[in-house]
């Protein structure tokens, strides 16, 4: 069955006025100008559903959210964690993430894989998991955060080779510290074998972010938390992602992990194609949970975001359209460019460009309907409907 959605403004991100998407099945078989999507043949005999002046884009793309609706996926790594999490997105536009860990032994590292793969080979109705997101647990003690310091540990190859055994290709990003003993060989050996690196919860100096580049790395971790602060005489992490040209940042654009001004001077400095919006939820978010555990640690949710008793920030209760709608607000970003930093950004940092993050012909039918103000209305998740907040004329 083909259907098309037509009646608003389009951004592919690219904006297009008066555009329309054609959907065949599970995938995009136009999109663009609305006389030129209805022309197409197949457009013919579709189903036309009617947007009345609301807005059309990519679903967008989450890829560090540790736990949703009640479900915490370091703490209960297992598909019904994911089953909830996956159902939960699409309300927020996000129609493809990389749930993920926090620092953990080995034996919950393999069963969060164990658990991704049952999805992927038995898909639910909701957003798709494009993977895993392991944070940690070769990280620096000095820049834990949240993370639990017991589990921290240097960088093995036995331990990677034994993730990479287990994932049948679904350990899609890794983040480590750059600087600590062994890290440079395994970043090497992990993107030679497909997983994108990032860094994070380091205490990385210039010379060494710039090396971890050279061995592979392509991402840094929610720039400004869980690392050493940029000075005049050594720049360290912060200094190296404003001065390089390719590395990609992602950001927690809650306006508590990062203060509306460097976000704003961060897309002025690098721009906005190298910034990607995460959400770094905790289960809490999309609920009224205002205190949960990471491992015997309580954690209270207060003011928008997450605190260790001694007030370490654990994480966020940031929904993917809430970072859009701050985005708009606070750095006055065409809604194009914010758009892309939320799709076809986060596809392009974990390689999958290719089906994901833009309304192409091809790639999948993941769409997202909004109103003027960006309220999530209606949320197709390859071709299939798996969120809408009231009818839509047809």
């Amino acid at each position: 069955m083909s259907l098309v959605l037509f009646g608003g403004n389009l951004y592919t991100p690219d904006f297009i006025e008066d555009g329309a998407v054609l959907i065949h099945g599970h995938e995009i078989l136009a999109a663009g100008d609305r006389s030129q999507v209805l022309s197409n043949d197949e457009a013919k005999n579709a189903e036309l559903i009617d947007i009345q002046g609301k807005i059309i884009s990519p679903g967008l793309i989450d890829i560090q959210i540790n736990g949703a609706g009640g479900a915490d996926f370091t703490e209960n790594p297992v598909p019904s964690s994911l089953q909830t999490i996956t159902k939960l997105l699409p309300e927020f536009g996000c129609t493809s993430f990389l749930p993920t860990l926090l620092s953990a032994s080995n034996e919950t590292i393999l069963a969060a894989l164990q658990a991704t793969r049952w999805l992927r080979d038995n898909p639910e109705s909701g957003a798709q998991t494009l993977g895993l997101h392991v944070e940690g647990p070769f990280l620096n003690l000095e820049r834990a955060g949240a993370h639990n310091t017991n589990l921290i540990r240097e960088p093995s190859m036995i331990d990677l080779n034994r993730w990479l055994q287990e994932a049948a290709g679904d350990l899609r990003l890794l983040t480590l510290a750059p600087e600590i003993p062994g890290a440079s060989t395994l970043i090497r050996e992990a993107s030679k074998r497909g997983v994108r690196i990032s860094l994070g919860h380091t205490a990385a100096t210039y010379q060494e972010v710039m090396s971890a580049w050279d061995q592979g790395a392509s991402i840094v971790t929610h720039l400004f938390n869980g690392m050493k602060a940029i000075s005049a005489r050594e720049p360290g992490i912060i200094g190296a992602i404003f001065d390089h040209d390719q590395f990609i940042a992602t950001i927690i654009a809650d306006g508590i992990h990062v203060h509306p001004a460097l976000l704003r001077a961060t897309i002025g400095i690098i721009g906005s194609e190298r910034v990607v919006l995460v959400t770094d939820s905790m289960s809490p978010m999309g609920t009224n949970i205002e205190r949960f555990h990471l491992g015997t640690r309580v954690v209270e949710v207060r003011g928008g975001a997450c605190y260790l008793e001694d007030g370490t920030l654990a994480g966020s209760v940031l929904s993917m359209d809430q970072a859009i709608r701050n985005v708009v607000r606070w750095v006055d970003l065409p809604l194009a460019d914010a758009f892309r930093l939320a799709t076809i950004n986060p596809a392009r940092a974990i390689g999958v460009e290719s089906s994901k993050g833009s309304l192409t012909a091809g790639k999948d039918a993941d769409v997202v309907i909004w109103t003027q103000s960006l309220e999530v209305e209606l949320v197709f998740t390859r071709g299939v409907a798996t969120y809408q907040r009231s009818g839509l004329s047809q």
